[in-house]
């Protein structure tokens, strides 16, 4: 006896059913892709905005300004740095240090320490969201080449063979009509302009430069030179 593929309800051969389980373990992996590059770049953003606060702060300390607007930068720095380690992925970044009861250098100091820790974080994050942006993409084109191979192991059968070709054949005959009707122009009889669909009538090499990208320059062909250019000399010297 002949051992035959084993058979789901309804008929479906079993290859034909594990065949039509991969795209759905794409897509599982796909969600977790996609939510994984939005986490990655919300933590980005937030880290951005922290590294940004950090700067204003070390440009305020750098200047000696008002202690008042160095604490309010402070108290502004520690939440966004908060923000940001909430929205992380990576380990938190000690903000202990940045305390408005203590000195001007040892508060140098400390947002120096956390400007570096933050972007470092920045830099492992962004490589990590490229990397991630780089399986979305494989895996995009993958679920592009698994569709196409079920497509095609799917139109085996005589039945979708047989409409493929219907189908072909219909296709076929549309591009010949659309074809012949593409080469039938409207063109005026006096000017030579032709209409285009918006019944917009058009000189010709403006026509062709629309419709197929051609640029033109113009010249003179040696029977046009003779018939036209050669007698308007003529006249010239005459005169």
């Amino acid at each position: 006896m002949t051992s035959q593929s084993p058979r789901w309800p309804f008929g479906v051969p079993g290859w034909l059913v594990a065949l039509l389980a991969v795209p759905l373990i794409f897509s599982i992996w796909s969600v977790d892709l996609i939510r994984s590059v939005s986490r990655l770049r919300t933590s980005v953003e937030h880290d951005v905005a922290a590294t940004a606060g950090l700067g204003r702060l070390e440009r305020r300390l750098a200047v000696r300004d008002d202690r008042e607007r160095i604490d309010n930068d402070l108290h502004a720095v520690v939440r966004l740095i908060d923000d940001a380690n909430a929205a992380s992925p990576e380990p938190r970044i000690d903000v202990s240090g940045l305390r408005p009861d203590i000195g001007d250098r040892e508060l140098v100091d400390a947002v120096a320490a956390a400007t570096a820790a933050v972007r470092a974080r920045l830099t492992r994050t962004s490589t990590t969201l490229g990397t991630k942006w780089q399986q979305l993409d494989g895996l995009a084109a993958g679920a592009v080449v698994l569709a196409f191979a079920v497509c095609a192991l799917l139109v085996n059968s005589n039945r979708a063979v047989q409409e493929r070709q219907r189908l072909v054949e219909e296709l076929q005959q549309t591009l010949s009509e659309v074809k012949a009707l593409q080469r039938i122009l409207p063109i005026c009889t006096y000017c030579s302009r032709i209409r285009d669909d918006q019944n917009y009538w058009l000189e010709v090499e403006q026509y062709i430069t629309l419709h197929s990208g051609a640029r033109f320059s113009h010249s003179v062909c040696p029977a046009c030179y003779e018939r036209v250019v050669e007698p308007e000399f003529k006249g010239l010297e005459e005169i």
